[in-house]
């Protein structure tokens, strides 16, 4: 494996390397509900310079594990965000990506933990003084925080918060300290989804602000990935 073992039992790497992503799937079991996975998802669980991948548990009904670490190859169409895994089209995204961290690809990390997400958040932002702005999205609510700080000049976040039953929070922020730099942004992302809490950095030090639609739409694009996880192991 790469850098995640994701098993205490046997680990069998069966597989072969992905035409499209879809050939196989890896069922997992988080402390009894399962989820049944694209193995072309799980670049983080390969060997022999990924040519090699994980096959489902010889001999038993699944992994059982706590957390799982997806990956996937991100591209923005005339539609909207799609998230591919690997496959022949994008593999030289997950080479690269595997080798250095580099690239446009995106871990996404999936754990079964209760839900912990504080959606009071905006009320607490806006006793520090930061404002709310109208949201493209009913179901979220959106802040902006552009306080005067003499260290940091160029301070300057944004968070979109999502109330209800799968809550988010996502956080966008300029990484520029000081005027030799150039603004930067990156973005980070909690949110739990049908029982499972899911946390990923989808953009590091973009050179450009990404708007609301942007980020909104990446994460209810992760929300229906997840989902579609849950939905196929009731299929099985």
């Amino acid at each position: 494996m790469t850098s995640c073992e994701p098993v205490n039992e046997q680990t069998s790497f069966n597989n072969p390397e992905p035409m499209t992503g879809f050939e196989h799937t890896v069922t997992f079991d988080f402390q009894g509900t399962k989820m049944v996975i694209p193995y072309g998802y799980l670049a983080r669980y390969t060997q022999d310079n990924a040519t090699k991948w994980l096959s489902d548990t010889p001999g038993q009904d699944a992994y059982s594990i706590n957390l799982i670490e997806i990956s996937v190859y991100y591209k923005k169409t005339d539609q909207g965000w799609v998230l591919e895994p690997y496959n022949q089209q994008n593999k030289a995204h997950f080479i690269q990506f595997l080798r250095d961290g580099l690239d446009s690809v995106d871990d996404i990390v999936i754990r079964k933990d209760a839900c912990s997400l504080s959606t009071t958040m905006g009320e607490r932002l806006l006793t520090y003084g930061v404002k709310k702005m109208p949201s493209a999205y009913p179901e979220y609510e959106a802040y902006e925080d552009k306080r005067h700080i003499p260290e940091n000049p160029y301070f300057h976040e944004f968070y979109y918060i999502k109330k209800g039953e799968n809550p988010a929070i996502i956080t966008h922020w300029n990484n520029r300290v000081n005027q030799a730099e150039e603004d930067n942004y990156s973005t980070s992302v909690g949110s739990c989804i049908n029982g499972f809490t899911v946390q990923y950095y989808p953009f590091i030090r973009e050179k450009q602000q990404l708007t609301q639609q942007e980020l909104v739409g990446y994460h209810q694009q992760v929300e229906q990935l997840v989902q579609s996880f849950v939905n196929n192991s009731s299929k099985k």
